[in-house]
């Protein structure tokens, strides 16, 4: 795949469309095992109004995300998500993002937003989701924020070991973490995901020797 823009296409706001493709190309194993980078120190940003990421070592990988948004459709959410490709496609995958029908509206005054529609994101007025289909999940808010964070975290260069732990996280604090936690050497260590599968089972998850 080449991307050549700012972001890769929506599709129906979720990455379930990719995981489709993906499985329809198949995958590719490798001469050498696949790298990996392991949290050995947590690393945390947190912001004044109470908004925090943060980073574990552990030796899973583990997701949890708790949102509260002063909504009647939403309020507070939290999902704690052990990490296995078979359950990110079923419970992760599927989230659509989400948008606020006030907020669409000055986007698109603004010259953003162009494409956006309730075909590709969870569109949401003042007291209730306007897709007529409803949800796929009763919490997929909080869901597709753990999809954004997988997605944020990969741009670590490599799948990360450790636990994530966010509180109204966002992309922008994501960004802030993952500079945290590359500032100290000491803060992580590239681990060889076959070698590490031998000590620790749930390594097999992320993939020992293959690439898509």
């Amino acid at each position: 795949m080449v991307i050549d823009n700012d972001e890769v296409p929506v599709l129906d706001g979720s990455s379930s469309g990719y995981c489709m493709l993906i499985e329809e190309a198949g995958i590719k194993e490798l001469d050498k095992s696949k790298k990996a980078i392991k949290v050995k120190k947590e690393v945390e940003v947190t912001t004044p109004e109470g908004k925090r990421v943060c980073l574990k070592p552990s030796n899973h990988i583990v997701y949890d995300f708790k949102i509260s948004f002063d909504h009647p459709s939403i309020g507070e959410q939290n999902f704690h998500f052990d990490y296995s490709i078979a359950e990110y496609k079923e419970n992760i995958s599927r989230a659509r993002t989400f948008g606020f029908l006030h907020e669409v509206q000055y986007l698109r005054s603004v010259g953003l937003a162009q494409g956006g529609s309730m075909e590709n994101a969870i569109v949401l007025d003042q007291s209730k989701v306007l897709n007529p289909e409803g949800l796929r999940y009763t919490d997929e808010f909080v869901r597709h924020k753990i999809l954004d964070a997988i997605g944020d975290m990969a741009l670590l260069g490599y799948t990360l070991v450790g636990e994530y732990d966010a509180v109204a996280g966002s992309h922008h604090l994501n960004h802030l973490l993952t500079k945290e936690l590359y500032k100290d050497p000491e803060n992580y260590e590239i681990i060889d995901l076959e070698e590490a599968s031998e000590e620790a089972e749930v390594f097999e998850l992320a993939y020992s020797k293959v690439e898509i």
